[in-house]
């Protein structure tokens, strides 16, 4: 998550709706913070903060200043255990999320290097398209360390599909000259190549 909010964004993304209100009524202090805080969290970066430092500071005042608590109950609440586990379900079931599981994961790679890697393989493009699909499918998003190595994972399966398919429709004859062109570009100086050197290739 970004760290730098204007009052507008702030007002856009972190403001709680009447019905959210209602979900932290009756909730110990720390825990009304900490649900509202995950619950907009979730809603925009599609996961759950693993602790509350991840959470700007500007953010934590803005939602504390809604529900007049103290910003420092963030970090009262117990962000490990069965508290936040069950706040975690209720949030999931709030929004119609579900935890992410290694199968889908590869389903996702296996989507990526089907459907988006041939447009355009570059890493931030897939990581977007990754989260964009698992935002349609209401999947919660994985930590972005695990997230990357399944983007990884099919940008390389990716690459070695294209060139092994590409390789194998070569005719032989191609083969050859571009073996050639490799050995001559390997024993000569580009600055001393010549057209002579080029026509030598076989044809």
């Amino acid at each position: 998550m970004k760290r730098l909010w204007t009052h507008t964004e702030l007002v856009e993304t972190f403001t709680l709706l009447p019905g959210e209100h209602d979900l932290v009524r009756y909730k110990t202090p720390p825990s009304q913070l900490a649900f509202a805080l995950m619950l907009k969290c979730v809603q925009h970066d599609g996961r759950f903060p693993a602790r509350p430092r991840e959470i700007p500071r500007v953010v934590v005042q803005h939602m504390a200043a809604q529900l007049n608590l103290d910003p420092a109950l963030s970090l009262v609440y117990e962000w490990q255990g069965r508290t936040v586990e069950l706040h975690r379900a209720q949030i999931r079931a709030l929004l119609g999320l579900r935890e992410a599981t290694t199968q889908d994961l590869q389903d996702l790679a296996a989507w990526l290097c089907r459907e988006v890697a041939p447009q355009d393989h570059r890493r931030a493009y897939l990581i977007d398209a990754a989260q964009t699909r698992l935002r349609m499918l209401q999947i919660e998003y994985p930590t972005p360390k695990r997230l990357a190595r399944f983007v990884d994972s099919a940008s390389t399966t990716f690459e070695h599909t294209f060139y092994t398919t590409t390789a194998a429709a070569l005719s032989d004859a191609t083969r050859q000259r571009l073996d050639a062109l490799v050995t001559l570009e390997g024993t000569l100086d580009p600055a001393e190549q010549t057209v002579e050197d080029l026509d030598a290739i076989p044809t």
